[in-house]
């Protein structure tokens, strides 16, 4: 990867706490594959990659260091635990399992993971099976790509709009 990548696949590593020699070589490795496919993109397209990448590969082949497992990685939709309702009538092991899934969500939250999307899955999905699908990876880097232009679009619609919203004259 280029300076700029191999820089925000080391600081996510590092944040991580990963260590391992193996894991770094793999996270090497695969950060080698996403940079062929990812060479050109937006930004933002890298960096979510980047950031994806070292904690899948930790998911997957971390073992007890890792916070978070493979399984719970792919199904992540964000935290809700905050809005959990308090119930008086919880058995031992719900507690128990409750506490275990804040542990999840914080360690995910700590890292700055909000929630895995599309992209995500593809990214945790290299890591699973070693090779990456061009096809559907290419189709998900456009989507993406798309998302992020029209988020920007709408930002700058909705900046334009400030003016007259933020103003008692007649503008």
């Amino acid at each position: 990867p280029s300076g700029e990548a191999l820089k925000i696949v080391s600081d996510n590593a590092i944040k991580l706490k990963i260590n391992n020699v193996r894991l770094l070589k793999k996270i090497d490795y695969f950060a080698g594959l996403l940079h062929e496919r990812l060479n050109g993109c937006n930004e933002l397209v890298q960096w979510q990659a980047y950031r994806t990448l070292p904690l899948a590969v930790l998911s997957m082949y971390g073992g007890g260091s890792a916070g978070v497992d493979i399984d719970f990685l792919l199904t992540y939709e964000g935290s809700l635990s905050g809005y959990r309702m308090s119930d008086d009538d919880l058995s031992p092991d719900k507690i128990k399992s409750l506490a275990e899934l804040d542990l999840k969500i914080k360690y995910l939250q700590d890292y700055g993971f909000s929630a895995t999307d599309e992209f995500d899955v593809a990214i945790i999905n290299l890591v699973r099976k070693g090779y990456a699908d061009d096809e559907s990876m290419r189709n998900l880097v456009i989507a993406l790509e798309a998302k992020i232009k029209h988020d920007e679009d709408v930002a700058l619609l909705r900046k334009a709009w400030d003016v007259f919203h933020s103003s008692f004259s007649k503008n």
